[in-house]
């Protein structure tokens, strides 16, 4: 579930879109065409961006699954407060990995992360990260990632929607440009083709 990178971990458990499983679901669960659906409110904080995103869920969860999502927008530190207080029902969250290893992100809903703003806790995860934490070989850690990915796919704690993404221009004859998330730049590699 935690995205892969071009020389490290590569998830084996990934989340696949389908609308028409959601309808299913929903019907299975009393709800069809999204039907006396409880009200479902969307939080985000104050960013034209996140003011944008939050109104193209609002507009494909009610096109797709008849589901009514009214929108509150707070201030950053309100916001936090707000998440850290388990005030909402989905809310944005947007997280950056700081080094191509995605530990860090999977430590963002262990129980005692601080960064764990969902409620979320499973022993069977917090067990399996700190196995992780201490395995040195990528082989085995990446197994075990392996392992979280599929406890985070069965419990969906976090909802991945989106992810950020950039564009970038550049000249067919430029080579050495690194093709990472971390945009690490070893600029004595980058050159012109001659």
């Amino acid at each position: 579930m935690i995205r892969g990178t071009k020389d490290g971990h590569q998830p084996t458990s990934l989340i696949t879109e389908s609308v028409e499983e959601a309808r299913q679901l929903m019907a299975a669960a009393g709800y069809p065409e999204g039907k006396d659906f409880p009200a479902v409110e969307y939080l985000y904080n104050t960013l034209d961006r996140n003011r944008q995103m939050a109104e193209a869920y609002q507009q494909t969860w009610q096109a797709s699954l008849g589901v009514k999502v009214s929108l509150r927008n707070e201030e950053w530190k309100v916001f936090l407060d707000t998440r850290r207080q388990l005030q909402y029902q989905i809310s944005r969250a947007g997280w950056l990995p700081f080094s191509p290893e995605p530990a860090e992100l999977y430590e963002l809903v262990t129980t005692n992360s601080p960064a764990n703003e969902s409620g979320w806790s499973h022993a069977d995860y917090d067990r399996i990260f700190d196995a992780a934490r201490q395995e040195m070989n990528p082989k085995k850690r990446y197994q075990l990632y392996d392992e979280l990915d599929q406890i985070l796919l069965d419990e969906m704690p976090l909802v991945p929607v989106g992810f950020y993404s950039r564009n970038k221009l550049i000249h067919p004859s430029l080579e050495g440009w690194p093709a990472n998330h971390m945009e690490g730049m070893v600029w004595n590699r980058i050159g012109f083709k001659d």
